[in-house]
């Protein structure tokens, strides 16, 4: 008797890198068997270009097969093989057709590493809390920009030697977000 009651495989099946993941049963009312009871199979098949195109799930019983949910995607490709239209369609169990859900039209591509000579590494502030004081620290620290979450700014606090305080006392109980100017960081702030 097989001692194997679950089994599940992936498999990469073409250069495009479509998958399947199938999941096995050996089991039923009776206990472990040794042939599959059931079986779902998830089908991710890509085109040329890496994009999805379509995704279907079959479930098998012996005797038996159905596909019982899925969705395509129909691309079109400009010349540089960037998309310029993808069609999206979603299966219908009970019609067992798929019917149309989007369309999308894409715009110009922008290369926006032209002109890029180099990047530099942004700092991250070191957060601390103490009470209402909200203090950063980081080289690059050149203060903290105190925002509502609409994104209007309700205050500034200058940095002195890479490091900066605020006294949150003077906030009213609510959400904001400190961020550390002259870094990459923001500091979500609850305030009761």
């Amino acid at each position: 008797m097989n001692e194997v009651w679950y089994m599940t495989k992936f498999e990469v099946i073409d250069e495009y890198g479509s998958t399947t993941l199938t999941s096995i049963e050996y089991f039923d009312e009776d206990g472990i068997v040794d042939y599959p009871v059931h079986t779902l199979t998830e089908y991710a098949i890509k085109d040329e270009h890496g994009n999805y195109v379509e995704n279907k799930l079959i479930e098998s019983t012996p005797g038996f097969e159905e596909m019982i949910d899925g969705s395509k995607a129909e691309y079109t490709y400009d010349a540089q093989g960037n998309p310029t239209e993808c069609v999206l369609s979603q299966f219908d169990y009970d019609s067992q057709e798929y019917f149309y859900t989007m369309r999308t039209v894409y715009g110009d591509y922008v290369d926006v590493t032209t002109g890029i000579e180099s990047v530099e590494a942004e700092s991250s502030a070191v957060w601390s809390v103490d009470g209402d004081a909200v203090s950063a620290t980081a080289n690059t620290l050149t203060g903290l920009s105190v925002y509502t979450l609409q994104g209007s700014l309700l205050m500034t606090v200058p940095a002195v030697d890479g490091s900066a305080t605020l006294d949150a006392a003077a906030l009213s109980a609510g959400m904001y977000l400190v961020h550390a100017d002259g870094t990459a960081s923001t500091y979500r702030l609850l305030k009761r």
